[in-house]
């Protein structure tokens, strides 16, 4: 399920905090968490999979996993790496409760039943990033890690508050940087080689957000941004491109035509065809 809520009704509820080390249980372990994930990297280096994409980390990096985003360790982690964790949701999520809770593997049922909030205003959380934390930000998660620590009173309103700060922080400092352009890049050119390399077989939406490790409603978005097309609108258009070549340059029947190009049958090919060129395809063919 995914819900969407604007940055001004964030209200951060910080479930865990608390130093990781990178073991031989996490290595190699591919997981998803059912809150978000903040990491800042305060001792070591290695590497992640973090959706599909491999990331270098080293002292100083944030790592932000939303929820739901698969991730893995990957075994060139120094054995004295420590991560500072912070697993949180936007909103409280009743379902979750209080406490901590441990990931799920990353099977499609599992994947499903994870609750997703989109910040619809803020392009930065609505994926994974890395970038160093400033000062600053490493000075505000540790306040948070001491007052998770002892609990004194009202500490999950003040580490709520702080936390808010921090990601205000982080976004003022990263949101218009290069390496969250960079990501989001690479995002879309996956995405684009992913349909022209299976266009002609049937593609789901779900099964394009599986392969990139993102939720649906995010890549859709990001298509839309780049393309000014939704994923079946490039799908769909690029396919009665390819259909339009092999009219032009063969002789192959119309059936044969929809069935390599990945339509569900001639019929279906032809209405988006027509609705597409403003002809048929055999009037495509006689222009010829």
């Amino acid at each position: 399920m995914t819900i969407e809520l604007s940055f001004q009704n964030v209200n951060p509820f910080v479930r865990y905090v608390g130093n990781r080390e990178i073991n031989t249980h996490r290595i190699g372990r591919k997981m998803a968490a059912r809150d978000n994930r903040l990491f800042l990297c305060s001792q070591g280096s290695g590497s992640m999979i973090i959706g599909n994409q491999h990331q270098s980390i080293t002292v100083n990096d944030l790592i932000f996993i939303p929820a739901g985003t698969p991730y893995s360790f990957l075994e060139d982690f120094d054995s004295e790496t420590i991560l500072l964790s912070l697993n949180f949701d936007f909103v409280f999520n009743d379902s979750l409760g209080r406490f901590q809770v441990g990931t799920v593997n990353t099977s499609s049922k599992s994947l499903s039943s994870i609750t997703q909030y989109i910040v619809t205003d803020c392009e930065l959380l609505q994926t994974f990033f890395v970038c160093q934390a400033d000062d600053q930000v490493k000075e505000i998660l540790h306040q948070i890690q001491n007052e998770y620590f002892y609990q004194k009173l009202y500490s999950t309103e003040l580490i709520s508050g702080y936390f808010t700060i921090a990601l205000v922080r982080i976004i003022r400092s990263f949101s218009s940087g290069s390496i969250t352009k960079a990501n989001r890049s690479l995002t879309i050119d996956k995405l684009i080689d992913y349909i022209k390399s299976n266009y002609n077989r049937p593609i789901k939406l779900d099964d394009i957000a599986t392969y990139m490790g993102y939720n649906s409603d995010y890549i859709n978005r990001l298509m839309r941004q780049h393309t000014g097309q939704t994923i079946y609108q490039y799908l769909l258009n690029y396919r009665i491109d390819k259909a339009a070549q092999l009219i032009r340059s063969s002789e192959l029947p119309f059936s044969e035509i929809a069935e390599q190009t990945g339509f569900l049958n001639t019929s279906h090919f032809s209405h988006s065809f027509k609705k597409r060129t403003g002809k048929t395809p055999s009037e495509f063919r006689k222009m010829d």
